[in-house]
């Protein structure tokens, strides 16, 4: 029979948490997705939960973080992945929308409000 120390039994809790917390979100949330982004993602939360464990495991706040680390953490690197697509089809304008979104007020005087980046307020 195999032992394991209370500490990856802890680590293997933690990790179950963050994929049954972001597989739960993804039932809530309500988008589609291919079951080879869900199995991703929900692989992802659980490292990030598992690894935000290790890092705060003194911490009264551990559950809380582990949870957050998990969610936030599968929607980046989703999200990395959706903007990576859409910049093979164009470059150039999600170059500009993450530019101005960095650095907003590069190439501007001093005191000059930047454009919205969804274009100007309407006129109701």
């Amino acid at each position: 029979m195999i032992r394991l120390s209370d500490e990856t039994v802890e680590l293997i809790w933690m990790a179950t948490g963050g994929a049954l917390l972001v597989l739960l979100r993804s039932i809530i949330d309500g988008t589609r997705r291919s079951w080879q982004t869900l199995v991703v993602g929900v692989l992802l939360g659980a490292a990030a939960s598992a690894i935000a464990g290790q890092v705060f495991h003194g911490s009264r706040y551990v559950y809380p973080i582990c949870g957050a680390a998990a969610v936030v953490s599968e929607n980046v690197i989703l999200g990395l992945f959706n903007v990576s697509k859409e910049f093979s089809n164009e470059p150039l304008r999600v170059f500009s929308t993450l530019w101005q979104l960095i650095v907003p007020s590069f190439g501007r005087p001093i005191g000059v409000v930047p454009a919205a980046v969804d274009g100007p307020p309407s006129s109701d």
